[in-house]
């Protein structure tokens, strides 16, 4: 039998194998895997979290300026937050390169 690939898996079946032995550890997450945020319950009420990858190749092109790759980034996840009737509070940036990348390329 032939293995399935990524792209025959789609995103909401790779989610599935990735998390489908996960057991909910924690009262805190109100919402996991699979919704726009997930929802953390915090003292005094509720967290929006919400991660999202842009890819070259994928979501821009190598030549993109970094400002644009950043902005389109940033902006992906502030509509899933503004979905979910949240307000934005803070940013996290999660950045993968190659290490022969000049930091310039990089927007650094």
């Amino acid at each position: 039998m032939t293995e399935r690939s990524l792209a025959d898996l789609g995103e909401e079946g790779l989610l599935r194998l990735l998390t489908g032995r996960w057991k909910k550890t924690s009262r805190s997450v109100l919402v996991g895997v699979g919704d726009d945020c997930a929802v953390l319950r915090v003292k005094g009420g509720t967290l929006l979290f919400k991660t999202d990858a842009v890819v070259e190749g994928v979501h821009f092109a190598s030549k993109t300026p970094p400002a644009l790759i950043g902005r389109k980034a940033l902006a992906r996840c502030l509509s899933d937050i503004a979905a979910m009737g949240g307000r934005p509070l803070a940013a996290i940036i999660t950045l993968g390169l190659p290490p022969e990348e000049s930091p310039r390329r990089a927007g650094i």
